[in-house]
């Protein structure tokens, strides 16, 4: 009798522990990344890929081309004064850009920029186009030359034989406005 109990309690052990694990795979992105879904950019947006290649980034005609580093893209909106209103950029991996250690990777990162770094969030394990694989921030600092507060979503994506981040940021006050198209871009980017 009792060692029928202890099988049966095995059983109910296993049986939640395996829809725990069933439930855990297809549970929903955690809040700050619902709005993630991989798929392709509207048919009237733009691309453009870093010189070297390996990576795709998509954006509206709103944001124009700005000079950036040999290695990388940049896009952005700017206002009448000039100053960055809305960001996106792609780079290609320039060093020590891994996926299991990039939330610490990009806010050190920041911090080097200036210490007021805030992180809200991190996802690990968050697949992109093509089967690539990301993992994501969500933080806001402020620049350290000329004085803007900044909230960014930045994710370094590893392909089948390409490795890129994405950096899609706008000022704080404009974030409510640049949030779904900043996401919209961040889920259409496209590694190899």
């Amino acid at each position: 009798m009792r060692r029928s109990r202890l099988i049966a309690a095995g059983i109910v052990a296993f049986s939640a522990l395996a829809t725990v694990g069933v439930a855990s795979a297809s549970a929903p992105l955690p809040p700050a990344f619902r709005w993630f879904a991989p798929v392709p950019a509207p048919d009237n947006w733009k691309h453009s890929s870093p010189p070297g290649g390996g990576s795709v980034m998509w954006y509206p005609s709103s944001l124009t081309r700005l000079k950036s580093d040999r290695e990388s893209v940049s896009v952005a909106q700017k206002d009448k004064s000039g100053r960055i209103v809305v960001y996106l950029n792609a780079t290609p991996r320039e060093g020590n850009e891994r996926l299991g250690s990039w939330p610490t990777f990009r806010i050190d990162h920041n911090r080097g920029e200036d210490d007021n770094v805030r992180l809200h969030a991190t996802i690990s394990g968050l697949r992109f186009q093509a089967g690539a694989t990301g993992s994501c921030v969500i933080d806001d600092y402020t620049t350290r030359t000329i004085v803007n507060h900044y909230e960014e979503i930045a994710c370094f994506v590893q392909g089948r034989t390409s490795a890129s981040v994405i950096v899609a940021a706008a000022l704080q006050s404009d974030w409510a406005r640049a949030a779904p198209l900043l996401e919209r871009a961040v889920s259409a980017f496209w590694v190899a």
